[in-house]
């Protein structure tokens, strides 16, 4: 695994690339794990379209890839400052499936303080890298966004995170089966606190009817992934 913070236009974000070669037992068992996931959770989009299992297998795939590279970045930071902190990955369970809106990704344990944080990722495939983060901004508005809580048809509520981080894959979701056989990158490319998005952020549907997202666009708006981590871990 290789993991480093590049820049566009001054902005800092955060790439990971797990190699085969040398994460063999790693990817695996990402892709075990979402296979098994994939079997559980609800068949329906957050747009209400429902997906086939192989659709949710690549998209689960996906979001354990975003997860666990945040949690590789987190626990470097942690152990070369040697900081009073702990990352944990909260399980999935059967109940957490079910309670809908309840499910968090990690807790940070920082100087006796819990913080919640939801990863959220998504695939990029119709437009170039630039434009992920809103360079040149079209119309106002950047191509990806950060995004908080929300609710929809299949999510009536949501409990607000501490912190949302927001990971790119810039390929095509059919892709990341083969790629986890050879070679995958992600991009930690955005990151936002609850405060953050209470005050900088607005409500869209994101061409979803009846959903309502908490949002910020574009992503270069608001500090970047490495500053926001730096604050959640009080560094």
């Amino acid at each position: 695994m290789i993991q480093k913070i590049d820049k566009i236009d001054g902005y800092r974000y955060i790439t990971t690339t797990f190699q085969f070669s040398k994460d063999k037992a790693l990817l695996e068992s990402i892709v075990n794990e979402a296979t098994h996931l994939s079997k559980k959770v609800p068949p329906h989009a957050p747009s209400g379209y429902l997906r086939p299992f192989s659709v949710r297998l690549d998209k689960n795939i996906g979001g354990l890839l975003a997860e666990e590279a945040f949690k590789i970045y987190v626990e470097d930071l942690i152990k070369t400052k040697r900081l009073n902190a702990k990352v944990v990955r909260v399980a999935v369970t059967e109940e957490s499936i079910e309670e809908i809106g309840t499910q968090i990704d990690f807790v940070l344990d920082v100087n006796g303080k819990r913080k919640t944080v939801e990863v959220r990722s998504s695939f990029s495939y119709k437009t170039n890298f630039p434009r992920l983060f809103g360079i040149p901004l079209i119309e106002d508005k950047g191509a990806f966004s950060i995004i908080g809580w929300y609710k929809h048809q299949h999510k009536p509520q949501e409990e607000k995170k501490d912190y949302y981080v927001f990971v790119i894959h810039f390929y095509h979701p059919t892709e990341v089966q083969k790629k986890c056989k050879s070679e995958v990158t992600v991009y930690i490319a955005g990151a936002a606190s609850k405060e953050t998005l209470e005050t900088k952020g607005f409500d869209d549907d994101l061409k979803q009817k009846g959903a309502k997202y908490r949002i910020i666009n574009p992503l270069i708006s608001v500090p970047d992934p490495v500053d926001v981590i730096d604050e959640m871990l009080e560094i």
